[in-house]
């Protein structure tokens, strides 16, 4: 389930075994920590807001989505259980989709990765070929890099100011983690950049 707290997912021994040569288990833990530490910063400077109503009512819709998946988002018990909820979230929207949503190397030709499928055909139609190109086009669409200061709005106009100091601790350390990422790409046989948080973008363009 795209709901299921990162840091809780398991993964079979052949991947484990991988260990640093398979980035997602390595930066991806590391960078889930880095936003979980964000998003509990940040309750815990509202935390009346993150247990009002409104934010009940969004969990609860929420975990009522995932009933009979095979992961259930838990009955809430504590703020630790809203901070992983909308730590997957910035975590999917950010990284993951940095990761899944990079199929230009995909569908950029015929015989490539298309929507349809025909027996025997050895490329894409046309029409399947464009559809495929258009997606991918639309996912070009500039959105905010994640690694942005955003002065207007965190501790900005009429925002209480301690947004300011949990977004600028939040900047540094992913900052930290693009140079530790850096470093460890310089030792790989090859190197990955999916997870370097220079990389990302907050927001969704398709």
């Amino acid at each position: 389930s795209v709901f299921q707290p990162f840091s809780q997912r398991t993964f079979g021994p052949r991947l484990q075994a991988l260990g640093e040569s398979f980035p997602l288990l390595d930066d991806g833990l590391e960078y889930y920590n880095i936003v979980y530490d964000f998003v509990s910063d940040w309750i815990k400077h509202c935390l009346f807001e993150a247990v009002d109503t409104e934010a009940l009512a969004f969990y609860n819709q929420v975990r009522a989505s995932t009933l009979g998946q095979a992961y259930q988002i838990p009955k809430y018990r504590g703020h630790e259980h809203m901070a992983e909820l909308i730590s997957q979230f910035i975590f999917n929207v950010t990284l993951m989709h940095n990761l899944v949503g990079s199929v230009e190397d995909l569908t950029q030709f015929q015989s490539g990765v298309g929507l349809r499928i025909v027996d025997g055909a050895q490329s894409l139609d046309v029409q399947a070929y464009l559809i495929g190109a258009s997606i991918t086009a639309l996912t070009c669409l500039k959105t905010p890099e994640l690694m942005s200061s955003f002065e207007n709005y965190f501790g900005g106009r009429e925002a209480p100011q301690w947004e300011r100091g949990v977004w600028d601790r939040f900047q540094t350390k992913l900052r930290e983690q693009a140079v530790k990422i850096a470093k460890k790409n310089e030792q790989r046989a090859y190197p990955c950049r999916y997870f370097d948080p220079t990389m990302f973008e907050c927001s969704v363009s398709v």
